[in-house]
């Protein structure tokens, strides 16, 4: 027998019987987890019936899921094979029936249920307890629909789960570039996972390239710890610039291009192309200044392909610095790809929770809440199992994902390296009002 939380009496009963001379009564005025068992020794892989019958008195579950009926277990309980119905409240004497099959191993145990895996009190009665084999060949098999239990279903039951974990973030997310902030990209880190090919799409120069210096510099980017200079030299023309292949693009589609440039001795323009062998599919220009300044442009593609390639050049000698840079379908839901939105909507998800390993293992990566949050173009990159995340889908657009799929939020905070705190302060910023310290960061974000 066992029994958890509050002594079950458990005896037997002969005042109150189905059959026979006597049934087994477990009873327990105070929560109870409370269960007995029998170790049996079948017909490895038969097909068996079990027979049973259970009444109850006043039999109320407290968190119990398994309460006044019958369960059949592998050897020792260590997993469920079959079980009945429960039963609560007062019912009269009522037969239970579970046909299940034996283990390879053909070990099982038959347990009667009090109240299990949480707890009830009450009194249960059990009786005429039947095990035979049978033959299932050619025996019809009806489905009936019928409730398990009288509680509902608690709408958090069921969800879905995301985190940081290599480009399971980067696939849901529509932004069509890599190493959006000019970072450097490096392979994600798996023990199980050996050599195998680098997904993820890097710049690399392009024009007149034995013109240019190409560095990541460290003084005053935008976002992250460096940004992109390209330092034209000479002192004829020459056109020089960056590029990222694997780009797909849809006749009469839009993207939103956008990225943060400086120029030092740059007077001509400077030019963001779509193209492919000679083709151009969409361009747009700017004219940047001394100081840093975001540009955008609305680029709708002439033809599809989705090989594209996405080149920002300019006429030197000069330099230019680049940082954030974005393309992002016009069709995006709040930055996420439609078709992720509409399947994960189809799920019916009630609860998504976000944040896991990622989040604690420092050789993983080093997670900050606050670099997730406010405006994206300004946060600083988070390396997640060794690759690089965009700085795009932050806390705040994993929230806004929830509710675009009609689904509850549930963010993780951070336990390791952290205080109190600052998990205090995490939820602060999106459950406190806007006159607490963090929802005044919040109010202020948007």
């Amino acid at each position: 027998m066992h029994v958890y939380g509050a002594p079950a009496t458990t005896e037997p009963d002969a005042q109150v019987k189905h059959g026979g001379k006597r049934s087994l009564r477990i009873s327990a005025d105070q929560p109870s987890d409370a269960a007995v068992g029998q170790e049996v020794t079948l017909r490895p892989r038969q097909w068996y019936r079990f027979t049973g019958w259970v009444r109850t008195r006043g039999l109320e579950p407290r968190d119990a899921t398994v309460f006044g009926t019958f369960q059949i277990q592998r050897s020792g309980g260590q997993a469920v094979l079959a079980g009945g119905p429960n039963h609560k409240g007062d019912t009269d004497w009522t037969k239970v029936s579970i046909f299940f099959q034996a283990p390879p191993d053909g070990r099982a145990r038959i347990s009667v249920f009090f109240a299990g895996y949480g707890k009830g009190a009450g009194t249960a009665w059990f009786d005429d307890l039947a095990l035979e084999a049978i033959d299932v060949a050619g025996v019809p098999v009806r489905v009936t629909r019928e409730p398990l239990a009288d509680a509902e279903i608690n709408p958090y039951q069921y969800g879905q789960f995301i985190e940081y974990l290599a480009d399971v973030v980067p696939a849901m997310w529509a932004g069509k570039l890599d190493d959006e902030s000019f970072e450097g990209l490096s392979p994600y880190k798996f023990a199980y996972l050996k050599e195998t090919d680098f997904r993820e799409k890097p710049w690399y120069p392009s024009g007149a390239v034995n013109r240019a210096v190409y560095a990541l510099t460290p003084t005053d980017p935008v976002s992250g710890n460096v940004a992109q200079e390209i330092n034209a030299g000479g002192d004829t023309p020459c056109d020089v610039g960056i590029s990222q292949d694997g780009i797909s693009v849809r006749a009469d589609r839009a993207d939103v291009f956008s990225c943060y440039l400086r120029r030092e001795g740059v007077s001509r323009p400077v030019e963001v192309r779509l193209h492919r062998e000679g083709k151009v599919y969409a361009s747009a220009t700017f004219q940047p200044t001394a100081e840093w300044k975001k540009y955008t442009a609305r680029l709708v593609a002439s033809g599809t392909d989705h090989n594209a390639t996405l080149s920002i050049r300019f006429e030197g000698p000069g330099r230019l610095w680049l940082d954030s840079a974005s393309l992002m379908p016009e069709d995006a839901v709040g930055g996420w790809r439609p078709d992720v939105v509409e399947a994960t909507r189809a799920l019916e998800p009630g609860i998504i929770r976000f944040g896991g390993t990622a989040l604690e293992v420092p050789d993983y990566g080093d997670f900050e809440w606050r670099d997730t949050i406010g405006d994206p173009d300004r946060r600083k990159p988070f390396r997640a199992w060794g690759g690089l995340q965009p700085t795009g889908p932050g806390l705040e657009e994993i929230v806004q994902f929830c509710h675009h799929v009609g689904a509850e939020p549930l963010i993780c905070v951070r336990v390791t390296g952290r205080t109190p705190q600052d998990a205090a302060e995490q939820v602060q910023y999106f459950n406190g009002a806007a006159d607490t310290p963090m929802g005044k960061l919040r109010a202020a974000n948007g």
